[in-house]
């Protein structure tokens, strides 16, 4: 089922590459999840476009309605991106991410922490991770297909997605 849909989308994908999960990935976001998989989209896909908005759309465990965790996104080596990217350039679920660390073409980001009061309950809901214009992400300079990968908690998942 998985690979059947994934190639209806033009993903190439085995019949084994059932885990991790497929990433699908839009500029305009009309495509939904496949099989448990995580939306990713683009503010563009030129190629070698400047100050690109990765927006990235998963299920995951919220606490209280909250997200909880780590999210490491490993991008392509062909995606320019700086040394560093400010925590306001970064958004978990519309709210600034606690912390944000660049390793390689590794963006670590930690949820932001939550305030008040909290209770114990965990929930699956939707985790969103955005790395907004002001993180400096550039698209690849030539065209193609180019593979991205997410890791949350134990969860990976591995996608492909064009530049044009």
């Amino acid at each position: 089922m998985l690979a059947g849909t994934a190639l209806a989308l033009g993903l190439a994908v085995s019949a084994a590459a059932t885990n991790p999960p497929v990433i699908v990935v839009t500029v305009d976001g009309s495509t939904p999840a496949v099989d448990g998989g995580a939306v990713v989209r683009l503010s563009t896909q030129r190629a070698g476009a400047q100050h690109v908005r990765l927006t990235v759309s998963f299920s995951a465990p919220l606490r209280c309605g909250i997200p909880i965790g780590q999210v490491t996104v490993a991008l392509p080596r062909a995606v320019t991106l700086s040394n560093a990217i400010p925590q306001a350039a970064v958004r978990v679920n519309g709210k600034p991410a606690a912390k944000v660390s660049v390793a390689g073409h590794a963006v670590t980001i930690d949820s932001p922490r939550p305030s008040g009061p909290t209770c114990n309950s965990i929930t699956d809901g939707t985790m969103i991770v955005e790395l907004t214009a002001g993180a400096g992400l550039a698209n690849p300079k030539a065209s193609g297909s180019y593979m991205l990968r997410l890791r949350h908690g134990t969860t990976a998942y591995t996608g492909a997605f064009r530049i044009t």
